[in-house]
């Protein structure tokens, strides 16, 4: 297996302003011994280089510092029997940015890409293994699966008639009711893997720390949809002559829909000191309606006067005018439900579809057909 190739980085350009009049312009907080027997600066250094693991290399550090600093980061490098791989100076301190620039050029001369590892000079560790979280578990793999599930029951009734009031005049017309159920339900459980002090842990929904966001885990308590909807169509052919066919329709609906779903989301707490998970279960109702009443007038003619030749044109409009409605939840940082997130719209469709065309039969063995087609529709919400 190929190793991952780790570039330590280490901040020791600051002046130490804050910690004055111990830590001075010329000799700053970063290279004074704190706590222990080695400065904050040399400390740094050590945490970085025992990173190394069998299938990590760890390169020696780049350092980017104040010039008037040089001596002294070589010197405390130096004690520690530490070499650099490169020190970096600046002539005036600009920051981080523009640091964390200077020391990733740095680090792809040679046409190397290895991962950066970034820390300041000036910063006190007490808790060794908690800081050495190895560099392959920083993304926190994260696996698991995602079942849904859906039982429907559908009844449908329809009923149709035609009445021919001459040889010219027809009516037809229909009903139609349907009415659909469904229980619903959802398993989604991720798996967070992370490293700890105590060891790797794994914790459906893992999450560190209050400002955590676990991976979206949850188990349905109740699911349901239903359905309803009433259609109504009316109609007539009027023939005037044999070689002309007018059709006329007019369709009605009334569509009702209601969904509810009430999930348990399943995240657990990590102290990533500690090793101690803790569950944090939290139930959270989703909700959602709709009611439209659409109506679609549709007009059909067509000609067969002229020889060898049948024209055609059809116009249908749809207007559809409902309103909608939604709330759901979802799990924040912490594991702790947010606010819900709700949705209310007056929502207006109106589809018009136009079409004419013509089929010309050249030979008995040939027939050519032209057509043109043109759609406006217009969805407001």
């Amino acid at each position: 297996m190929s190793k991952i190739d780790t570039q330590p980085v280490i901040m020791a350009g600051g002046s130490g302003t804050r910690l004055w009049p111990l830590s001075r312009a010329g000799y700053p907080k970063q290279f004074l011994v704190l706590n222990g027997n080695t400065s904050l600066f040399q400390q740094a250094a050590d945490r970085l280089a025992t990173l190394g693991a069998e299938d990590i290399a760890v390169k020696p550090p780049i350092v980017v510092g104040n010039e008037e600093h040089r001596f002294m980061v070589l010197d405390q490098l130096r004690e520690q029997r530490l070499a650099p791989s490169a020190v970096l100076l600046e002539p005036v301190g600009r920051n981080t940015a523009p640091a964390i620039t200077l020391a990733a050029l740095q680090a792809l001369e040679g046409g190397e890409d290895p991962v950066l590892v970034v820390t300041p000079a000036d910063q006190t560790v007490t808790d060794g293994p908690a800081f050495l979280v190895d560099p392959t578990m920083a993304n926190n793999f994260t696996a698991g699966y995602d079942e849904q599930f859906s039982k429907a029951s559908i009844w449908s009734y329809l009923g149709k008639f035609t009445t021919k009031v001459s040889d010219k005049l027809t009516f037809t017309g229909g009903l139609g009711y349907r009415d659909a159920s469904a229980d619903i339900a959802g398993d989604r459980q991720m798996t967070l893997v992370i490293q700890t002090a105590t060891g790797v842990v794994q914790a459906v929904g893992g999450f560190v720390g209050a400002n955590g966001r676990p991976p979206y885990s949850y188990r349905t308590v109740d699911g349901s949809t239903s359905e309803t909807i009433l259609t109504g169509n009316l109609g007539l052919s009027y023939r005037p002559r044999t070689d002309l066919t007018i059709n006329l329709a007019v369709k009605g609906e009334k569509l009702e829909m209601d969904g509810n779903n009430l999930v348990t989301y399943n995240s657990n707490s990590i102290n990533q000191t500690t090793g101690v998970v803790v569950p944090v279960d939290v139930v959270a109702p989703n909700v959602s309606k709709r009611s439209e009443k659409p109506w679609t007038p549709e007009l059909d003619v067509r000609y067969t006067g002229i020889k060898n030749l049948s024209l055609y044109g059809t116009v249908d409009y749809r207007y559809a005018p409902g309103d909608e409605y939604g709330s759901s939840t979802g799990v924040g940082t912490g594991g702790v439900i947010g606010a819900a997130v709700v949705s209310s719209d007056n929502v207006k469709e109106n589809h018009g579809h136009y079409k004419v065309g013509a089929n010309w039969t050249v030979t008995p063995y040939l027939t050519l057909r032209g057509e043109t087609f043109y759609k406006d529709h217009v969805n407001k919400f």
